[in-house]
């Protein structure tokens, strides 16, 4: 009996440990296919998808840039086209329209040998159409998202496809002010986002009939529309909530509802600044400074103007790249044309005479219109001074003056000077410098003692350097630049629409009192004359 028991106890250790071996098997099993490459890239893909869906576009990079390259080290084809899309995706989300294009068009040249009804080749037309789209090019817009429409019941997801061809091409009319087209083709997106339950989308394509209704003066709507995207998005901020703030404030203006307009821009901003949407928050800080305009609240408003050219300056700098691409690539597609270039670039330049020729002859029944376009003309001309050429002028106008003032103004205060020749050229050329590096005259707060500290030279030597080598005191030598920072700004037309007393705070001065005496004594005329010269 006792060996019975130690048989079994035997055969219980035996099963025991079979048990545990199956066990070990099937989880190395498990572990192996998890562990494979397109398990991992699935999980890689869903942390990246989860990060857009917060909009926190940094990690969306992240996990981005780690897909591109283990789909590129794994050679999964398939996976590294759609991974390099999602960084497309990520350019266009953070403003970077030329970055945009570029990743796009590097793509397309991949996929362009693939049957048309392949639903990469679709997805990837139509994420090329929308890059175009912010690019202004309509003409290869349009072009692509037909294509795309034409073979959307190819891919697994038709309906999303149709819905984004069709509110890109709604978007096309927008630009062109073509409301009632466009309404129709949003109209007709919003349908299909209705019926497959997409509450995004439905708030994206609201957002866009309500810049029809905006436009049309139907404010109703528009409130109602723009209403509705808020409800679908109360917690998401994105591009889209940003969008639906900024247009609530839009209609509020018009309606005079100074605070609640100030309220919901002021959200809209902080979400945008943080996300560096940059279009939006440049579009955003101009209303801003319109309506703290409207309160007398100038600083505000002066503040806005400021915050507004940074964006622009933002927003603009990613259209130059892609531009000059795509104009390289147009070329190059110039010198493969056949011999039939030469008739057609004939018929292009007929047509070119023609049109000038009509647009002549309606110019000349419009003067008033031709006076306009000359002004236009001669505020660009002003723009193509570089830098240096201001430079150039600051220095012989300051030249000019000290030789004007030498004979009649001997001095004598410093006449037993410690620096010598060599000491004063340096100091000239340290001080010009940081004038003309760092701008301290654009704070109207500055004072001597605040630039002495900073290019380490005494008190002393600043106001003898000032006196004896620029025949200057301090207030007359920080005015003679600020007269010529306004003077520039009046001539650039970027800043048309500021006021002359913005102008003159922007350029560090004070007070409209001290502005207008300076720009008398060192012109010659009134800034209000200067600029109508202009």
């Amino acid at each position: 009996m006792l060996k019975n028991y130690i048989e079994h106890i035997s055969y219980m250790k035996l099963l025991k440990k079979t048990i545990v071996l199956i066990v070990l098997i099937v989880n190395s099993a498990i572990y192996a296919q998890k562990s494979s490459p397109e398990a991992v890239y699935d999980s890689l893909f869903k942390k990246s998808q989860d990060a857009y869906y917060k909009s926190d576009f940094k990690t969306y990079k992240y996990y981005t840039d780690k897909t591109i390259l283990f789909t590129k080290k794994h050679k999964l084809k398939q996976q590294h086209l759609l991974s390099l899309m999602n960084k497309g995706i990520y350019h266009k989300n953070v403003g970077e329209l030329d970055s945009t294009l570029i990743t796009y068009l590097s793509i397309y040249e991949k996929v362009k040998t693939y049957p048309d009804t392949s639903k990469t080749k679709i997805l990837v037309q139509f994420n090329l159409a929308n890059a175009y789209s912010n690019m202004n090019m309509l003409g290869k817009t349009k072009s692509l998202l037909k294509q795309v429409i034409a073979n959307a019941s190819q891919h697994t997801d038709a309906h999303r496809v149709l819905i984004g061809a069709n509110t890109s091409l709604g978007n096309i009319y927008l630009k062109t002010k073509e409301y009632d087209k466009a309404k129709r083709y949003f109209l007709k997106a919003k349908q299909l986002a209705v019926k497959n339950d997409k509450a995004q989308l439905i708030s994206i394509i609201n957002n866009q009939l309500f810049i029809i209704y905006y436009q049309q003066k139907q404010y109703a709507k528009a409130l109602q529309t723009v209403e509705d995207a808020i409800q679908l998005n109360p917690l998401d901020s994105n591009t889209t909530k940003v969008s639906s703030l900024f247009k609530k404030a839009k209609v509020l203006n018009v309606q005079n509802q100074v605070k609640e307009t100030l309220d919901y821009l002021n959200k809209a901003q902080s979400i945008a600044s943080v996300k560096k949407y940059h279009k939006l928050s440049m579009e955003i800080s101009e209303i801003q400074a319109k309506v703290y305009e409207k309160t007398k609240d100038y600083e505000q408003s002066l503040q806005a103007q400021k915050l507004y050219l940074k964006k622009k300056e933002k927003y603009l700098s990613t259209l130059s790249k892609a531009k000059r691409i795509e104009i390289e690539k147009e070329l190059k597609q110039q010198e493969a044309i056949n011999k039939n270039y030469f008739f057609r670039t004939a018929f292009v330049i007929i047509l070119l005479v023609m049109g000038f020729f009509f647009f002549y002859v309606w110019s000349k029944k419009r003067k008033h219109k031709l006076l306009v376009k000359q002004n236009i003309l001669q505020r660009d001309k002003n723009l193509l001074y570089s830098e240096n050429e201001v430079l150039k002028n600051k220095v012989d106008y300051l030249v000019t003056e000290i030789s004007n003032k030498s004979s009649k103004e001997p001095v004598t205060k410093y006449k037993k000077s410690s620096l010598s020749e060599e000491d004063k050229k340096k100091y000239i050329e340290q001080i010009l410098k940081f004038m003309d590096t760092e701008k301290p005259y654009l704070d109207y707060n500055m004072k001597q003692s605040d630039i002495t500290e900073k290019l380490n030279i005494s008190l002393h030597h600043f106001s003898e350097i000032l006196n004896t080598s620029l025949q200057k005191n301090f207030n007359n030598f920080i005015n003679s630049y600020r007269v010529e920072e306004a003077k520039r700004m009046i001539k650039n037309p970027s800043y048309n629409d500021y006021k002359l007393i913005s102008i003159g705070y922007e350029a560090g001065f004070k007070s409209k009192t001290s502005f207008n005496r300076a720009f008398k004594n060192m012109v010659g005329v009134t800034p209000s004359e200067y600029k109508s010269n202009v």
